[in-house]
């Protein structure tokens, strides 16, 4: 299985550097077996996860919100200390139904300074 992101009109494979603590904006994910046929969420719940390398916890596990089940599209909203810890992080979707459980890792999340403090 694999995803695209969508983040604010722009599609990416991979997700884009973000700044840290950056916030309140929903990333979307349309989830295709690799194949490209589209990945029917009905009946799914989906988690997005984020933990630093080599870590034992995620950092982030925070369950998406379906928009479009039969396109295979979820968002997740980057919620307020999400991004707080600079590095770089592994990611991935989980998605679960009754006793199947499908896992796609994404692309590496890179959390950047703010050397501004914007």
């Amino acid at each position: 299985m694999k995803a695209t992101i969508d983040i604010e009109g722009k599609t990416y494979k991979e997700f884009p550097n973000f700044l840290q603590n950056s916030n309140g904006f929903n990333i979307q994910f349309t989830l295709k077996f690799n194949n490209n046929e589209v990945f029917d969420l009905n009946r799914y719940t989906v988690t997005f996860k984020a933990r630093e390398y080599n870590a034992e916890e995620n950092q982030i596990e925070a369950e998406c919100t379906i928009i479009n089940a039969t396109s295979g599209i979820c968002i997740y909203t980057v919620n307020e200390n999400d991004f707080d810890t600079i590095g770089r992080f592994e990611t991935e979707l989980e998605c679960v139904s009754d006793n199947i459980i499908l896992t796609t890792k994404l692309s590496d999340l890179i959390v950047e300074d703010d050397i501004y403090g914007s």
